[in-house]
């Protein structure tokens, strides 16, 4: 349940259309933290989770860099999924990056 929640929630986040802004950025580092708080009386030691603890951790990071750091990024492909990334980039480039369902005529 625990490895669910932190896949979900990572999901989710990367549809915000405000993840440019840094109050944003900063609310969900409170959430994130909110969330290990929450999780530890499903599971009292997080990092037992393996895989999604690491993907937690790591998308911490992430969010704290700029979206030309994430594209170079050890963490990308190791430990964050592409589509993950991809996702934080297009929501941190806006107005640089064109969501893929957004057709300019």
């Amino acid at each position: 349940m625990a490895a669910k929640t932190i896949d979900l929630f990572t999901r989710h986040v990367c549809l915000l259309p405000s993840l440019h802004l840094e109050s944003t950025r900063n609310q969900i580092l409170v959430d994130l933290s909110h969330l290990e708080v929450a999780l530890t009386p499903i599971c009292p030691v997080l990092s037992e989770l393996g895989r999604p603890y690491k993907i937690l951790k790591g998308f911490k990071t992430l969010l704290g860099l700029k979206m030309e750091e994430i594209a170079s990024s050890s963490l990308v492909g190791s430990v964050i999924n592409y589509s993950l990334a991809v996702h934080i980039m297009y929501r941190f480039g806006h107005g640089r990056m064109k969501l893929p369902h957004v057709v300019s005529i």
